[in-house]
């Protein structure tokens, strides 16, 4: 009876170990994955019984010695998305530079909080329709945390000299309580053109220049 195994590796390394399994099947196709996350195909046909092989790729971290440990997968986790959106009556407003913010009407009385599938978008309101808000407040929130979203951007201008600013903001909700917060970090830096980029404003960690520290209720 012919047979045949193919073995397809899509990352080349020694192997130390293996496991063997029997089934029954005219075709046959298993994957696994090495501790780099990268796959690992099996493939064989045969018309009776096969005999795979599912070869395990030694773990990286094993020792002179020669024996093989599999390093572990780590489990999949998930922020659960927190739906903050809706109307709220602005109850504290703080801005200003950071650590000395001092109550700002900039924010507005109210604020909706509109939400696009799984982006939230903050707007400034005079009261609690629709037709009362006139622009947003932070970027958008788009990355889920614990009872919140995050969201972050940022401005590189470039004359005579490279100056970057970058925005990192947190709404939480606790209750009927939405709190937000955002610092903003900029500086003025002697850059060429080609290195005064969105990608060197996402780096900065300071200064701190300019802070809001807003909390509103859901109505």
């Amino acid at each position: 009876m012919d047979r045949a195994i193919k073995l397809v590796f899509i990352r080349g390394f020694s192997f130390s170990q293996f496991v063997v399994a029997t089934k029954r099947s005219s075709k046959m196709q298993l994957r696994v994955r090495d501790h780099f996350g990268d796959s690992v195909g099996v493939k064989a046909r045969d018309g009776g019984t096969v005999l795979l092989a599912i070869l395990l790729i030694a773990s990286a971290a094993c020792g002179g010695n020669g024996s093989a440990s599999m390093a572990p997968q780590d489990a999949a986790t998930t922020t659960e998305l927190t739906d903050i959106s809706g109307w709220y009556r602005v109850t504290s407003d703080l801005q200003g530079p950071c650590g000395m913010t001092r109550a700002s009407p900039l924010a507005g009385t109210h604020a909706f909080v509109e939400r696009n599938q799984n982006t939230f978008v903050w707007r400034v309101c005079s009261g609690p329709t629709r037709a009362e808000c006139t622009g947003t407040l932070f970027y958008d929130f788009t990355t889920p945390i614990d009872h919140g979203l995050s969201a972050e951007g940022g401005t590189a201008f470039f004359s005579a000299g490279c100056t970057l600013n970058w925005e990192r903001a947190l709404a939480t909700l606790a209750g009927t309580e939405l709190h937000a917060r955002s610092l903003k970090n900029s500086i003025n830096k002697d850059l060429p053109q080609t290195a005064c980029t969105l990608d060197a404003a996402r780096m900065l960690t300071g200064p701190c220049t300019y802070e809001i520290d807003l909390v509103a209720t859901r109505l």
